[in-house]
């Protein structure tokens, strides 16, 4: 009868085992399935690429581009490099450009202002939507040192007349 019981006994440690293995691997397949699923296209990042143009896809493209959303009116998305480096007071700079981009409502002009002296050391021409200006001289010839200055944007309307405006810190380097 001893030895029935502990017969009895390893069956129901078998049991047991087999019981709590199965409910491990149910408990793990459960896990596995809900994170799965969870992170399912979780990683998947739009692309945002400009798209080649063809007589077939022409008439989708401009309407995609038509009801893009575009720049609040009377406000302005400010692209342009933050410091300008200039060989001499005269010269050209490589790395000074401000750009209005294609989002932007409105055509912009700016005034490049010394912020100790107070002194527009560079007035803009207007520049329209999707224009760039590069290859920028300064109006004053500075010498050699490094400014802290405000680029001042003025918006203007269709009639070239200011709506708002905003102010951007510009550090200005003359090298000699």
């Amino acid at each position: 009868m001893s030895q029935a019981k502990t017969e009895e006994k390893k069956k129901d440690k078998k049991l047991i085992l087999i019981i709590l293995l199965l409910l491990f691997i149910i408990i793990g397949l459960i896990f596995f399935i809900f994170f799965m699923k969870k992170n399912d296209g979780g990683d998947d990042k739009a692309i945002d690429r400009n798209v080649l143009v063809d007589e077939d896809n022409a008439e989708d493209v401009v309407e995609k581009l038509l009801n893009e959303e575009r720049v609040p009116l009377g406000r302005y998305q400010v692209t342009m490099s933050t410091t300008w480096t200039f060989e001499n007071g005269k010269s050209t700079s490589e790395d000074a450009y401000v750009a209005n981009v294609d989002r932007n409502t409105n055509a912009v002009y700016f005034d490049l202002v010394r912020s100790d002296t107070e002194e527009v050391i560079l007035a803009s021409p207007i520049i329209p939507l999707g224009k760039k200006l590069d290859n920028i001289t300064l109006d004053t010839d500075l010498p050699k040192g490094t400014y802290d200055c405000v680029c001042t944007y003025h918006l203007v309307d269709d009639d070239m007349q200011p709506i708002s405006k905003v102010n951007v810190g510009v550090t200005v380097n003359v090298k000699s």
